[in-house]
């Protein structure tokens, strides 16, 4: 191996004896980099209710306002205000019960109890709110509340009331413009089944599909594109 140094004269250095390559570890358990992240699983969530008193309804009668309807159900709906850290990430300020709540249909508990409360105290706000929708949407509504009750849930049946007194019922038409808020809310309780003439226009369809002979040779040549003649011949 030549270099040049800096007096510019020539050197012959002896090459660097090569170093040997470091033994390929082996995949023991030692040398493997293991995951720093955990499973973390949520935290056991704790129930926090309210006293029966405080979620019964505080106003009636005549001075008894939408505006207080609304307040009082949502206090309901949203559970009381808490204050839980989350793995320090985060700070819990309500913490609303689950949807599937087993207290919403026990007669016994606390929101079954006064949401039976705020239904029967918002009845006069109800009628005057069906008022200014058309009579098919009045419908509509009764027979979704009726299915709420029917499942022993008044708690579903505030929560439906609750959005007629905010003003949100009908409600806009989707993207698609199938429908309102409204018409979506038929399939809150039960899944939506289809129509019964959509059924028939697919049982309809396959049995012509099915039952429909295959065309004669005859048919089959009409109707596939005619071929294009040959050219005359120049010599004839």
């Amino acid at each position: 191996m030549t270099i040049r140094t800096n007096s510019s004269k020539f050197q012959k250095l002896a090459p660097r004896p090569s170093t040997p390559p470091k033994p390929a570890h082996t995949n023991t358990q030692a040398n493997l980099r293991l995951d720093t992240f955990k499973a973390v699983l949520p935290p056991v969530k704790k129930v926090v209710e309210f006293a029966l008193e405080k979620l019964l309804p505080k106003t009636l009668g005549d001075k008894r306002t939408s505006g207080d309807a609304v307040r009082e159900a949502d206090e309901l709906l949203r559970g009381p205000a808490v204050d839980r850290d989350s793995e320090g990430t985060a700070q819990t300020i309500r913490d609303a019960a689950n949807v599937n709540d087993s207290r919403d249909t026990d007669v016994e508990s606390t929101r079954h109890k006064a949401a039976l409360e705020q239904l029967k105290a918002n009845e006069a706000l109800e009628a005057a709110a069906l008022k200014r929708l058309s009579p098919t949407e009045q419908q509509q509504y009764q027979a979704v509340k009726q299915r709420c009750l029917d499942a022993n849930d008044p708690v579903a049946a505030l929560a439906l009331e609750k959005l007629l007194l905010d003003g949100k019922l009908p409600g806009e038409k989707d993207l698609k413009g199938e429908g309102t808020t409204l018409d979506h809310s038929r399939s809150w309780p039960t899944r939506r089944r289809r129509s019964p003439r959509a059924s028939t226009a697919t049982s309809s369809s396959l049995t012509s599909c099915r039952s429909s002979p295959r065309p004669a040779p005859s048919t089959r040549a009409i109707v596939a594109p005619a071929r294009r003649p040959p050219l005359p011949s120049s010599s004839r």
